[in-house]
């Protein structure tokens, strides 16, 4: 048994651009998820408490919601860091364009198929958990806030 190389590698512009509108369509992605998941976190809460009824209740919304809201793929746990940026999306724009332009644990290179566009990835050695840097946390966030699409990264 050793340690394994997890990462993600994306593909998008040289350099996001950021017009007030997209700017704002962006925020309004993460106010939705946001409120999403203090939903999603008070259905929980309100199953450990409840009484059978308000559990069956509790169990339909929740699933209902995570239906309507998640990706497949995802966890409950992969969107509950929306909730520190509740008061403030635009700062996890911001990190996304931080991130994007490089930081400690990424790296990126131009395409060499499309000279406009670079390949960017980050990632770390790991024993089973994911990586905790801040390129490779923020990209995988900004995924499952559906932003990604939104700045024209694949």
């Amino acid at each position: 048994m050793g340690a394994d190389f997890i990462s993600i590698v994306l593909v998008g512009p040289l350099k996001l651009s950021l017009s007030k509108a997209l700017r704002r369509k962006a925020e309004k992605k993460m106010e939705k998820l946001s409120s999403v998941v203090c939903r999603l976190k008070f259905l929980q809460e309100t199953l450990e408490i409840s009484d059978p009824t308000t559990s069956q209740w509790a169990q339909n919304e929740l699933e209902e919601l995570i239906k309507d809201n998640l990706k497949p793929h995802e966890e409950i746990e992969d969107v509950l860091w929306a909730v520190a940026y509740k008061d403030n999306p635009g700062k996890f724009i911001d990190e996304l364009f931080e991130a994007w332009d490089g930081t400690r644990d990424n790296a990126w290179r131009i395409d060499p198929t499309d000279k406009k566009r670079k390949i960017w990835t980050a990632g770390d050695m790991t024993w089973g958990d994911e990586p905790d840097g801040f390129g490779y946390q923020t990209m995988k966030h900004a995924e499952a806030a559906g932003l990604l699409d939104l700045f024209g990264i694949e």
